[in-house]
């Protein structure tokens, strides 16, 4: 799906969209709509049987969405009058008798500001939402679906429904919301998803699985159910905190920020919200990074895991040295940056010098993977675990990694004006230069598949593009020359 505000983007979104299409469906026909600018996305789920009986089980409401896919769900949709969702109910049942449909299926409206819905497609399937609509209703969709398809008739009328509660869905995608949501591939080195109270998990995923370039990039759906829509907002976010996924970027902390956004508390919904709400949605982790490279630091300068008991004196720091203290500089790497952190034993802790500036910490371990990290007086409480040369930080949902760096590296994975690499693993879909060729600034040079997403690789600068180094059709791994100006 693509949206064209102006004409000169047409063609571009076009053969984009088809590419996509043929690529998942063998199929590029295409179908051109009007757009509404300023929309909810509310689904009706319809149970019909063969003998032409047909129900719908209530809305859901799914207008929490990027790149046009849907991020969190919720049943019922809030905010609806009864009318609205009963005219709503009545044509999507209409819709599934009009067609003589059997089994479970999504009729997908779009509800504008005024209250008009719109008919966009009908799912002739269950969704991937379909768990909130079974805990406000009580009813198992999978077992009706094949009651149905065995030719039983449906248990009970339209009458009979009435929906409890709320219940509320977000789907845990590998991607990283803080670069555009590019998808990320790699091993699970640990994967931990606690269900919300009174509500559950469903996932195909462990620790040590591989996260692929071949499919979507959702690892799980956490649901939540509550009496209110405030209290299903709250199990959410209180599972959503204790998420532990290491080895992929990961939305966990990212969808906590969503559910607690004011105008999500207040129900104020509509497709571009996270556009619309952006500086609220992408704040940083509240943690300061001196807290996290000290932390870091003092593990790394720890025993390593396979060492002996950590009474040893070969796990301690402290070397004895005549004239001069034992001063010690480690670099750690945070993200893109390599900082230097400089460390002195001094009492039960070490002077350090971080950059310009300079102060007293400690590391005291309190139990399991707690760890209270001081520094000049002030105190944090962090999870943290140490594999190797990396520690992994786990705090409100987000994973924070650190790697100890032995050597300096060159290179990079984002490059720059002049070189460009694979922003993550994919495949080139197509290739638009070669070598001689002049581009301007926001040339497309190539255009990558990924987790069935396209996307653009496109110039910085102006310039002459010195050499190509792959083809259509290539599989690429994240870091990879591409091309070089």
């Amino acid at each position: 799906m693509r949206a064209v505000h102006e004409e000169r983007e047409f063609i571009d979104a076009l053969h984009a969209a088809q590419r996509e299409a043929r690529n998942a469906f063998g199929d590029e026909r295409m179908l051109i709509e009007k757009l509404l600018v300023e929309p909810r996305h509310v689904d009706v789920q319809v149970l019909a049987d063969r003998q032409g009986n047909a129900v719908y089980v209530f809305d859901r409401d799914c207008s929490i969405q990027r790149r046009h896919q849907k991020v969190v769900e919720e049943a019922p949709a809030p905010g609806l009058d009864d009318a609205l969702r009963r005219a709503m109910g009545e044509a999507a049942v209409r819709a599934a008798k009009a067609i003589a449909y059997e089994g479970a299926g999504t009729l997908e409206f779009l509800v504008d500001r005024h209250g008009d819905f719109y008919f966009m497609e009908m799912n002739t399937r269950l969704q991937v939402e379909h768990p909130v609509t079974e805990l406000i209703s009580g009813l198992d969709l999978v077992e009706l679906q094949l009651r149905i398809a065995s030719g039983e008739p449906l248990p009970f009328a339209q009458s009979d429904l009435s929906p409890r509660g709320h219940a509320m869905e977000v789907r845990l995608y590998a991607e990283d919301p803080y670069k555009e949501f590019l998808p990320s591939t790699g091993i699970l080195q640990r994967f931990e998803l606690p269900a919300p109270e009174g509500g559950r998990v469903d996932t195909g995923y462990r620790s040590g699985d591989a996260v692929s370039v071949y499919y979507d990039p959702m690892m799980a759906k956490v649901i939540a159910w509550g009496e209110t829509r405030d209290v299903a907002v709250e199990h959410l976010c209180n599972a959503l905190r204790q998420v532990r996924i290491a080895g992929v970027k990961h939305n966990a902390r990212f969808l906590t920020q969503v559910l607690s956004h004011p105008a999500f508390r207040r129900a104020e919904l509509g497709t571009h919200f996270i556009e619309e709400h952006r500086a609220g949605l992408f704040t940083p982790l509240a943690v300061p990074v001196e807290s996290l490279l000290l932390l870091a630091a003092q593990l790394f300068l720890r025993a390593p895991d396979n060492s002996v008991a950590s009474g040893s004196p070969w796990s301690q720091l402290q070397g004895f040295r005549i004239s001069a203290p034992d001063v010690v500089l480690l670099r750690v790497k945070l993200g893109e940056e390599v900082h230097g952190v400089q460390l002195t034993p001094e009492d039960d802790g070490f002077r350090y010098r971080l950059g310009n500036s300079e102060g007293r910490c400690s590391l005291r371990h309190a139990g399991g993977n707690s760890y209270l990290v001081e520094r000049d007086g002030h105190s944090q409480s962090l999870t943290a675990e140490r594999k190797g040369d990396a520690v992994h930080v786990f705090r409100d949902g987000e994973h924070v990694e650190l790697v100890h760096v032995r050597r300096t590296s060159t290179g990079g994975q984002g490059g720059d004006e002049h070189h460009y690499r694979a922003p993550m693993n994919g495949r080139i879909v197509s290739v638009n230069v070669k070598a001689g060729d002049s581009v301007q600034k926001g040339d497309t040079l190539l255009v990558m598949e990924a987790m069935k997403m396209e996307y653009r690789i496109r110039a910085h600068a102006e310039g002459v593009v010195a050499s190509v180094a792959v083809t259509a059709g290539d599989l690429v791994s994240e870091g990879q020359d591409l091309v070089d100006l």
